[in-house]
């Protein structure tokens, strides 16, 4: 999977990644309202993580802004487990309509055992509680 990197930001076909800190490294990403990822999105959505981070841990700010989007079965599957996991720290949701509530309290217990996972209604809030998963 080949992506251009223009300074802090990465955009892939179906979402766009911002590096927003560094200490740790704080991926913040979003997707466009009724876009649908399927087991290739996620592969690429790593690919920007693991560059962002340097191969290092990171978090991840998943900001529901502009509205509710589909990801396959397999691909939430691949997304919540534990080697996919194996370098996020921790993943915030930003949401704000009760769909994406429900996709990401879906999530939270698919993802139980890999990674801390919390929803907010707030990105500062959200941003807070991942800085605080600095090593």
């Amino acid at each position: 999977m080949e992506f251009v990197r223009v300074k802090n930001k990465i955009q892939l076909k179906k979402s766009l990644h911002t590096l927003i800190e560094t200490n740790p490294p704080i991926i913040k990403m979003e997707v466009n309202e009724s876009d649908f990822l399927e087991m290739e999105d996620v592969k690429a959505i790593r690919e920007v993580n693991l560059e962002f981070s340097e191969g290092k841990p990171f978090c991840v700010l998943l900001n529901t802004d502009k509205g509710y989007f589909n990801v396959s079965p397999e691909a939430n599957k691949l997304l919540a487990s534990k080697e996919f996991a194996e370098k996020r720290m921790a993943a915030a949701f930003v949401v704000n309509s009760l769909a994406t509530k429900l996709a990401g309290n879906f999530f939270i217990k698919l993802s139980k055992r890999s990674s801390p996972t919390r929803m907010f209604t707030k990105e500062e809030e959200a941003i807070k509680w991942l800085k605080s998963f600095v090593k």
